[in-house]
Order: structure tokens, then sequence, then C-alpha cells
């Protein structure tokens, strides 16, 4: 089990990750901050443990980039569930056994999380000079990273990335943007998502979060 030798914190969460692996229908268990592995008893490599562990917390911010945090993720599978519960940037993810009910799981869980003396990772902004955001606009990172988890939801982020760039660079937005700028770079881009009412849900939750 990675991290069962490390210093505290991360001895204490492997402590708490064996006691829940031992609870009945858990096939493994791994606990991480932000995209970091803290600890894990996951049945494969440590490798393929961060592999998931950044899926996880790629899942997390498409939510947050629209201002919905989540404290919970229930994913069934075939041959097995997958069951995630979140307190600010900590993510924990238990592997389940079919036809495990989760519910005393997602209990213990977010007692372990919110027991867990873990301190969530500090999000740091870039050394260079923060963007200055003009009135009632919006810096070009923020709408870039709102569009970009809009999009990836319906075509995947490495795709929406591809077209989220170009009507930015053809803009030649720096670090600010107007609210009428955002307005109208923002549905042109979402004009390429091919389903209608795919498209009209997300020209929706992006007008809101522009107005938010």
């Amino acid at each position: 089990m990675t991290g069962a030798a490390s210093p505290t914190p991360g001895g204490q969460a492997a402590d708490w990750l064996r006691d829940l692996h031992n609870q009945p229908g858990v096939d493994g268990t791994c606990l991480q901050a932000g995209g970091r592995v803290v600890a894990h008893d996951l049945p494969f490599s440590d490798e393929r443990a961060g592999d998931l562990a950044a899926c996880i917390e790629r899942l997390c911010e498409s939510y947050i980039a629209v201002g919905r945090r989540v404290w919970q993720v229930f994913f069934g599978f075939e041959r097995i569930s997958v069951l995630v519960v979140t307190r600010d940037s900590l993510r924990l993810t238990i592997l389940l056994r079919p036809d495990t009910d989760p519910a005393k799981l997602t209990s213990r869980a977010t007692r372990l999380l919110l027991d867990l003396n873990i301190a969530p990772p500090t999000r740091t902004e870039p050394t260079a000079e923060a963007p200055v955001t003009a009135p009632g606009g919006m810096s070009r990172a923020d709408f870039e990273k709102l569009l970009t988890g809009l999009v990836g939801r319906v075509i995947g982020y490495a795709q929406a990335a591809k077209i989220v760039q170009p009507p930015l660079q053809r803009a030649g937005t720096n670090g600010s943007m107007t609210k009428a700028d955002a307005r109208r770079i923002g549905l042109e881009i979402l004009e390429a998502i091919p389903n209608r009412s795919k498209r009209a849900a997300l020209v929706s939750e992006f007008l809101h979060s522009l107005d938010a």
C-alpha cells in the first residue's frame, strides 16, 4: 500500500484507508490532494493510481469551472463501481464490488475526510503579474477554463481546447475581456457543438455563469 510507511499526514491517511479497505465490498481506495496521490491501496501500480487521480481531478475541476462544486460522485459499471467523496481539494476514491451498497461507505468516507488532518493544497496563481479584469468582464484564463469545461463535457477536453483557442486568438484578447466580448466569443465557440439540445443547454449555462 503506497504511503503506508510515510510520515504524517501520509501515514495517517494510510491507516485510515486500511480501515476503509477492510469494509465489506471494498476493493481499493485512493486519497488525493488535488491531482497528487497521498496514499492508496488500489489493486494496481502507483502509475495507474496516478492516472486515476488525474482523471478524478479533471472531473471535479470541470464542475468547479462552472461554479458547481461536487461532494459525491458514483459510477456503476458491470464489474465494479466507483465512489468519489470530496472535501475542498481532497478526493477519496473507493472501488466497490458489484451490488455493494455505497450508502454506509459514503458516510464513513465523509467522516474520514472531515477528521483527517491533511490541509487541502493551496491554489497558487502564476508568479507573473496577475491580469487586470475589465469592469463587468473576466480574465481570459477564467473564460478559457469555463468554456473548455463546458465544451469538454460533450466532445472531450483535448478536442475542446482545440475549439476554444482559435476564436480567442482571432479576437486578440490578452489578460482581460469585457463582458460583451466574452459573450460574443463564447457563443461563437458553443455554435461548434453539433447536437442542438446539448448546445442549447451549454449556452444557457454559459450565459448564467457569465451573469453570475
